[in-house]
């Protein structure tokens, strides 16, 4: 009964951001749902809401799950070989003001027609703080505050939660590296974007989008946040040591991250052996993973 509940929570999230986005002051050519292989009664809830009569909407359902990483790359690249010249990317949790994009084309008119632009996203459930960090860059978190009162720190967005970019970014950069799965693709996207191109985040564009959980632990007189799903934990832990064999700014404490993983984490969530021997193929992963595994696609 309780799973039921969850997979309703899921589609009517799909369907309140897909009504955000027909809702929009400023119109799309074309909106593509990617489906990562949902079985959840997803297909039925926006049928049964006549979102699919729509003529803008495309429906693209896929024979396994891809991961977020898989799904970005695949409606991207569905959008480039159609050749939109302006692309948005939008979780299907995220939640658009109305005037959102129009917001968005107006500052991207002012910064030039190569600026990737993006919205100020913020946590759904406390509109008075930020959902990520503004530039995934720096990784550095700023109060909502901060951000509004100092224009430094606009320069930067979060490639898949409300940002439009111009066909000429993926005929530059490539698509989204979709071996990521999850966790990590957007920072690795952000900074393959920001070499090439100016990001901005767009403060008068707001989007609300759930701000990640972790399980907050005391231990040994110091607060842990711990991710207690296992295959959340093993994808974020591989690809962030990835990412940091990469691009040596990505997380200067990666050291005291695997650490962590091995001593700490392991004894603090149920499953402790489980968790260990996850984390420990994590890093050898992302320590030694080679184009077979990880690899950036044009």
């Amino acid at each position: 009964m309780q799973e039921r509940v969850k997979e309703k929570t899921f589609a009517q999230s799909l369907l309140h951001t897909i009504q955000r986005l027909l809702a929009q002051s400023h119109s799309f050519d074309k909106i593509y749902i990617v489906d990562n292989n949902s079985q959840d009664g997803t297909y039925e809830l926006l049928r049964q809401k006549d979102i699919l009569k729509n003529k803008i909407i495309v429906w693209y359902k896929l024979n396994k799950n891809l991961g977020g990483a898989g799904g970005f790359h695949y409606g991207i690249k569905k959008a480039y070989e159609e050749h939109f010249d302006l692309i948005l990317c939008i979780d299907d949790d995220g939640m658009l003001e109305r005037n959102a994009i129009e917001e968005i084309v107006k500052y991207r008119e002012k910064q030039g027609p190569n600026s990737v632009v993006g919205c100020l996203v913020l946590n759904k459930n406390n509109r008075r703080e930020l959902a990520f960090p503004v530039s995934l860059k720096t990784g550095k978190t700023f109060s909502l505050s901060e951000v509004l009162s100092n224009s430094n720190l606009i320069k930067g967005c979060n490639p898949f939660n409300g940002v439009l970019f111009p066909r000429k970014v993926i005929q530059k950069v490539g698509l989204p590296n979709k071996h990521f799965f999850i966790k990590g693709d957007e920072k690795d996207y952000n900074y393959r974007i920001s070499k090439e191109f100016d990001c901005f985040t767009c403060k008068s564009a707001l989007l609300f989008h759930p701000k990640p959980k972790f399980k907050k632990v005391d231990f040994l007189g110091k607060k842990f946040n711990i991710e207690t799903n296992n295959l959340k934990s093993y994808y974020y832990l591989r690809n962030l040591i990835w990412l940091s064999r990469k691009y040596s700014q990505v997380n200067p404490n990666i050291g005291r991250i695997i650490l962590k993983s091995i001593i700490i984490e392991p004894l603090l969530v149920k499953y402790k052996i489980v968790r260990l021997v996850s984390n420990l193929k994590a890093i050898f992963y992302g320590l030694f993973a080679s184009k077979k595994v990880l690899y950036t696609e044009k």
